[in-house]
């Protein structure tokens, strides 16, 4: 028997494959597991950005139950630059192409043209590049929520522009809503002071305190982000503000062949993407001092780096410093793929420097594999779960004495078979889906008792 209605509104749906849509595919599966009718607004198909990941048989881990609407997104800068490119191709000559190619590095004669390219660039995508999905997005939600009488929205984000889709629905239907913020919007650590000053960042902020505002509940994914958010708003109930983390889901677990006795090569797996300051030169620094000083053999250790890389220079480190037969980088794998790969790993790399208020959401499938971490992290979030759950080790991202040290300790105990932690068992408890999502559906009951009285 049906209990409520609920509308999940988010673009992370597959067939796009961020690291997002994970969480919104436990919450969804499992909340219609408990009885609730689950109803996904997402973006269709074809206007997904192609520059983003997809794997397709992400969408076989959603009920058939389910019912997902797609709408239209308009994009109204990408077709300006289609047509801008196409009628530069058509119209100009080749020797003029080169020429414009070369004044386009004079930054004396681009500079005002560029600040006015850049604002308009930026005034399309405000707040974030998925703008031209809410209206439409507004239009498909009120037409479901008459027909199927959801009783309860809830807006999963990045992009944080499906939080504008939830805001505008509680104003027009009265109905209560609930925000998930699975990273922050306005103060991300990596933002610099120069962009903290600028419009668009002050919009943001002015959109972020409306949003938190007015919804009902606003999700946060660890306790440190949830703190964060009570602080930075004084004047609004605590309460208003709830951690539920990022998990596994158990029905992800797949059977995995038996490694063969006489294999002798330590593998050690990063499994997602490198940038910014995500970056693995601490570790090959480390590595490779380890493999000057003859403590670990070169051909008996393989680390895989899985995922996209936007870090310039990684593979001519990886050359410099000798690591090529031994360090593999693998673009991009579908999910499935990825879940084999580090369940055929005997240490799993976590690295997450310069927040403190994230963590990445990869390692609960660690977890759910019951592999030992190494995060390179800094104080915070994720050095806390590695700790209080004594999942692994730690250490600071750029500290190679630390980093040989763990390191070496692991690769001596390579092939010992101890049982797990109690720590580590009770992060298999807290951190399963189920358990998670029951955490949200007390949410949905408290808001809805509340909009009763």
């Amino acid at each position: 028997m049906i209990k409520k209605q609920v509308m999940v509104i988010t673009p992370g749906i597959p067939p796009y494959a961020g690291s997002g849509v994970y969480r919104n595919i436990r919450f969804i599966r499992h909340l219609n597991q408990l009885g609730w009718g689950v109803f996904v607004l997402s973006i269709r198909e074809n206007c997904i950005r192609k520059n983003l990941p997809r794997d397709a048989a992400l969408l076989q881990k959603i009920p058939d139950a389910v019912q997902i609407e797609r709408t239209h997104a308009t994009r109204i800068l990408e077709a300006l630059l289609r047509f801008r490119d196409g009628a530069k191709e058509n119209s100009q000559p080749q020797e003029k192409k080169q020429t414009a190619a070369t004044q386009k590095t004079n930054p004396e004669k681009t500079t005002f043209f560029q600040k006015l390219k850049d604002f308009i660039s930026t005034l399309l995508r405000f707040p974030d590049a998925e703008i031209g999905w809410v209206p439409w997005a507004i239009l498909r939600a009120l037409k479901t929520y008459k027909q199927q009488k959801i009783e309860v929205f809830y807006t999963s984000g990045p992009p944080h522009s499906c939080h504008l889709v939830g805001w505008a629905l509680q104003k027009l239907t009265g109905l209560p809503w609930v925000a998930d913020f699975r990273d922050p919007w306005t103060r991300q650590a990596w933002i610099d002071e120069a962009t903290k000053q600028t419009w668009h960042h002050r919009w943001k902020m002015a959109l972020e305190r409306r949003v938190v505002a007015s919804a009902n509940r606003v999700i946060l994914n660890t306790n440190e982000m949830r703190d964060d958010f009570a602080d930075f708003y004084p004047n609004l109930p605590s309460e208003k503000f709830t951690a539920i983390y990022n998990g596994f889901d158990p029905e992800d677990v797949l059977p995995l062949p038996p490694k063969p006795e006489n294999e002798k090569i330590f593998i050690i797996t990063h499994a997602g993407s490198l940038y910014k300051k995500r970056t693995p030169l601490g570790l090959l620094k480390a590595l490779s001092a380890l493999i000057d000083e003859k403590k670990i053999a070169q051909e008996q250790i393989r680390i895989r780096l899985i995922g996209r890389c936007e870090i310039d220079g990684v593979q001519e480190e990886i050359d410099r410093l000798g690591l090529t037969a031994c360090v593999e980088r693998i673009a991009w794998v579908t999910h499935e793929e990825s879940l084999q790969a580090i369940a055929a790993s005997d240490l799993l790399l976590l690295i997450q420097p310069g927040t403190r208020l994230q963590i990445p959401g990869k390692i609960f499938e660690y977890i759910m594999l019951k592999k030992n971490i190494l995060a390179l992290t800094d104080d915070g979030a994720t050095s806390s779960i590695v700790k209080n759950y004594e999942l692994g080790a730690v250490a600071q991202p750029m500290d190679i004495v630390s980093i040989k040290k763990i390191l070496f300790q692991f690769y001596e105990k390579r092939f010992a078979t101890e049982p797990l932690s109690e720590g580590y068992l009770q992060a298999l408890k807290h951190f399963n889906a189920q358990a998670l999502t029951i955490q949200l559906e007390d949410v949905f009951k408290t808001i809805l008792q509340e909009a009763d009285q």
